[in-house]
């Protein structure tokens, strides 16, 4: 699946509020859309996103 909205969570919340997402910092957060995220095997990325191709609730 293409993402084709990043900066909103899959919960529908804008990535761009948080900030762990806007820091500089090692602990930032790219959202859980990131690859890093989507590689880790979540389980609301694995049920909306490669299960049902939903990209966020709204």
């Amino acid at each position: 699946m293409k993402i084709k909205y990043p900066a909103i969570g899959i919960c529908g919340l804008s990535c761009r509020l948080c900030p762990r997402y806007n820091t500089e910092a090692k602990s930032r957060c790219l959202g859980c859309k990131s690859e890093d995220r989507m590689a880790v095997g979540c389980p609301f990325i694995t049920c909306a996103v490669k299960k049902k191709g939903v990209e966020f609730n709204y």
